[in-house]
């Protein structure tokens, strides 16, 4: 076990050291043991001095660093109870130069306590100056400590409705009842402040805590949540949907009655930090760490380690210097990293590009992403027949077993249980169970009509797979593994397929286009039985390497396209929305693949000749706006014609007028050309409908009854 750590310890010593010298983020030493603990405050007075709370099962520590964290020394309050068998303390810490504050929940038997300790030495030595009995089942998000100055401050207890204030330093108290248990608090100064309870309520004060009055209500939202207000009434919160733990931010600009919502994440938001108006940071506990300096728009920054959590994040204030603490968990290892230049300004947008194939496929791969595997799998098509791995966590690719036949075309597919591979001009269709390293043949597809171009498969996830088998026909057919048996479903409605036809399924819904250069999108609902047609993508239609992608293992549905024959991406939730297209300037092209995993993270590859694979984790940002299956009917044209609504859009003055001249119509949506809604109008009476638009293209939404009608405009002066 030693040389295993002494390895490690090795290994990562040099790592940090290239990281130091390359990195807008160098990776800092660490006190004794405090890399297999956790990190759980961080407070720094000045760029080189600041403090740090590390934590292990029954042990504590408070570490002080003078020199910018090359070194610490252990500062932490003899009283400290240790508590064996208590993995989390639920500590924080603020400090005014040399006086400073340290506030613990101590789940002693048989009461939990919180505790708060003073210093007016810089933690040479530390005093007791609060204690107080505290819910130990409750404990989490742990005490609220908001000092305004090193004398007036404000404190809560996990599972008490009671609010502490001290205007002295901490020697005398005063208590207010709070409306409700507070879970986050935050004063801007001695008169201001707002607080969070277990309501997902945000409460207002204007007298110092005495009153308090609602002032908004995070529906649907987790109680846990981040507060930083820079004025009274410029704020930022983060709040998490209370099933699933999406991390949200939001931002006020009027003191907290009304809240714009600026970031949807994946995970939760584990800290959030702006040094000025403009310039923020918001940490995610997966990992990821983002910026914005304009105050609205944020962008990924790299970090020097693949971390997979970051719990604290500090930044001192009118500096670009600053410190946030990271874990990496097999094995488990603390990381404790800081930047003087802001994190630099480099953004990983949207697609990161992964380790190239070891060789370049002259006919291609198949790609496809198995839940739980941590793994990309690529089947090489032509007469190679061999199956690479990529390992994410270690980067890098290896090789299993091929498969037995050759796939000169085909379509795959993957699940829990392994990979499934439909052959081009056959009907015969292949499984590999990635347990056992082993190829299976499963029952041919039935039909005369053999699966040719235009041919794809996709899986619900869970017992059934989906095939459309291309050949100009209509034919869709569901294999259920249980019974091991093909079905034939209703054919797919409209024109019959081509290259460039794909399918995807989010588990409740088949998503399909035809290719062709066709624009069609339709939607084969699994309960029902039946298909839809969904709105038609905008601008030209899917050529050949059009590929779809949806995530059968989340709630949220939505669907991810490339559109063969050019760099664009988009994405579909209830309209097509453009997102940020591949890197490069080759264009999407035959043998282009689309794969995502169960972590809603996507794989893309451009073309068959190509090895560079494409990530994108990023996608949550996006899924902003709620779904609804609406139904298009197979000819728009007419039928929209026949209900009155008229496909004509009118500009009647150069400037910023823009006339919709139509019949009947219940709602108007209007989007700029990357998909933001820019306004909405409900239906009013009138039939000439007058919006101020300004020079530029966007997309206007005509909707009546269950019809609905898309137009590309463009404003001109």
């Amino acid at each position: 076990m030693f040389s295993v750590f002494k390895f490690i310890r090795v290994y990562f010593t040099l790592f940090l050291f290239i990281s130091y010298l390359f990195g807008s983020w160098a990776v800092l030493n660490l006190p004794p043991s405090g890399r297999l603990s956790a990190i759980e405050a961080i407070f720094f007075v000045t760029p080189d001095t600041g403090y740090i709370s590390i934590h292990s099962v029954g042990n504590f520590g408070l570490w002080k660093t003078n020199n910018g964290g090359s070194t610490f020394q252990n500062v932490t309050p003899q009283t400290f109870c240790h508590t064996v068998g208590y993995t989390h303390y639920y500590t924080s810490l603020q400090f005014f130069n040399d006086t400073g504050y340290l506030c613990g929940w101590l789940p002693d038997t048989p009461v939990a306590k919180v505790r708060l300790w003073k210093t007016t030495d810089g933690g040479s030595n530390w005093n007791d100056i609060f204690l107080a009995p505290a819910d130990r089942f409750l404990a989490e998000p742990g005490p609220n400590l908001c000092f305004v100055n090193s004398n007036y401050g404000y404190l809560t207890v996990p599972g008490s409705c009671s609010l502490y204030k001290t205007t002295d330093g901490g020697m005398n108290w005063i208590s207010f009842m709070s409306p409700g248990v507070f879970t986050e608090l935050y004063f801007v100064d001695s008169l201001v402040g707002f607080a969070l309870n277990r309501e997902a309520i945000l409460w207002k004060t204007t007298d110092g805590g005495l009153n308090w009055s609602q002032l908004y209500t995070f529906n649907g939202y987790w109680f846990d949540g981040i507060i930083q207000f820079l004025t009274r009434d410029l704020g930022y919160l983060s709040i998490s949907i209370y099933d699933g733990l999406k991390g949200t931010l939001f931002k006020t600009i009027d003191g907290g009655r009304n809240w714009e919502r600026l970031l949807y994440k994946s995970s939760d938001i584990s800290g959030i930090f702006f040094t000025t108006i403009d310039t923020g940071y918001v940490a995610l506990s997966e990992g990821k760490i983002y910026k914005t300096t304009n105050g609205n728009n944020f962008f990924r920054l790299a970090l020097p380690i693949h971390c997979e959590g970051i719990s604290s994040l500090y930044f001192i204030k009118g500096t670009q210097v600053g410190y946030l603490s990271c874990e990496v968990y097999e094995p488990r290892i603390t990381f404790l990293l800081k930047t003087v230049d802001g994190g630099g300004n480099e953004s990983l947008g949207f697609w990161q590009k992964l380790t190239t194939l070891p060789e370049i496929p002259k006919k291609g791969v198949l790609l496809a992403s198995p839940p739980e595997t941590q793994s990309l799998f690529a089947l090489e098509k032509g007469p190679n027949k061999r199956l690479w791995v990529y390992d994410i966590p270690n980067d890098s690719w290896y090789q299993k077993r091929p498969i037995p036949v050759e796939i000169k075309e085909g379509a795959i597919t993957s699940d829990w249980e392994g990979l499934v591979v439909i052959k081009e001009k056959s009907n015969e269709c292949w499984f590999y169970n990635i347990e056992n390293d082993s190829w299976l043949k499963l029952a041919n597809i039935p039909g005369e009509t053999l699966v040719k171009k235009g041919s794809c498969i996709t899986s619900d996830g869970g017992n059934c797979l989906y095939v459309l088998k291309g050949n100009k026909t209509k034919e869709f057919w569901q294999y259920d593994k249980e019974v091991s048996q093909w079905q034939r479903k209703p054919d797919i409605p409209g024109a019959s397929l081509g290259r460039g036809a794909a399918i995807a399924c989010d588990g409740e819904y088949v998503y399909a286009i035809k290719g062709g250069k066709a624009n069609e999108f339709w939607a084969y609902d699994i309960a029902g039985d039946s298909w839809h047609r969904l709105p038609d993508i905008y601008g030209k239609g899917f050529k050949d390497g059009s590929c779809l992608a949806a995530n059968p293992y989340i709630e949220e549905k939505g669907v991810l396209g490339l559109k063969g024959g050019s760099q664009e991406c988009w994405y579909y939730g209830s309209y097509w929305k453009l997102l940020p297209g591949l890197p490069g300037k080759k264009k999407i092209k035959k043998g282009a693949q689309l794969t995502v995993d169960e972590h809603n993270n996507f794989y893309a590859l451009k073309g068959k000749k190509m090895s560079e694979i494409w990530l994108t984790d990023e996608l949550s940002s996006f899924q902003t706006e709620s779904y609804e299956q609406e139904a298009v009917t197979d000819n728009i044209q007419s039928e929209v014609t026949d209900s009155g609504l008229k496909d004509e859009i009118k500009i009647t003055n150069p400037t910023n007028k823009t006339v919709i001249n139509l019949g009947v119509w219940d709602r108007i949506s209007v989007y700029d050309i990357t998909g933001r809604l820019i306004k909405t109008v409900s239906r009013q009476g009138e039939k000439n409908l007058e919006l101020k638009l300004q020079q530029g293209v966007y997309l206007i939404r005509i909707k009546t009854g269950n019809l609905a009608l898309t137009k590309k405009l463009i404003v001109t002066r």
